[in-house]
């Protein structure tokens, strides 16, 4: 049995470097910003679905220094994504704006594949609940990890900072973007 085991593990494992893989060939072209699990992707997903955010709010939603993110933030501007501008009145406060280019981001397209395009939709619906059942498995032997009560602890910190209807909208387009960010091929 440990046999079974040990190969099922062995092939997630590689499963997820080729994931990662494609992930890295994925944002060749564009670099971080295309990715939602580094730091310009998570901007820029914020920045999509609140367009102006001060700094001292995107550092505490994001979970990022606020030097790390001044930082981050200046590389956009050079690129093109945001703005940052100083608000009117209280000159500690810089408001971060997304430009256009960054409203209009996307990655490329053209060479996307589809991961799962091998399997048949009944197989597809299987790994699915398989997939569930394992997560769920691990979820609950993790539960007393300080990571899981950490992100609980941050999205209920971030549902009350934004209000329920921003905070949904933001989980919805950084999924949508993580997704993204997977199947990107190069």
């Amino acid at each position: 049995m440990n046999n079974i085991y040990d190969g099922l593990y062995e092939k997630l494992a590689h499963v997820q470097g080729l994931l990662c893989k494609q992930e890295i060939y994925g944002c060749t072209e564009y670099g971080q910003i295309c990715d939602t699990g580094r730091e310009q992707g998570r901007v820029l997903a914020m920045l999509k679905i609140k367009p102006e955010i001060s700094t001292g709010d995107l550092s505490y939603l994001l979970d990022i220094h606020q030097k790390i993110l001044i930082e981050i933030l200046n590389e956009m501007e050079k690129s093109g994504y945001v703005q940052c501008t100083q608000q009117e009145g209280n000159k500690e406060t810089i408001l971060v704006n997304i430009t256009e280019k960054g409203r209009e981001f996307r990655p490329s397209e053209k060479d996307s594949c589809d991961i799962f395009s091998c399997l048949s939709e009944k197989e597809l619906q299987d790994f699915g609940e398989y997939l569930d059942r394992i997560i769920a498995f691990q979820e609950t032997r993790l539960a007393a990890s300080w990571r899981i009560d950490d992100r609980a602890d941050w999205q209920k910190r971030a549902r009350e900072h934004l209000g329920d209807e921003q905070f949904d909208e933001l989980i919805e387009e950084l999924m949508k973007r993580h997704r993204q960010a997977f199947i990107v091929c190069h």
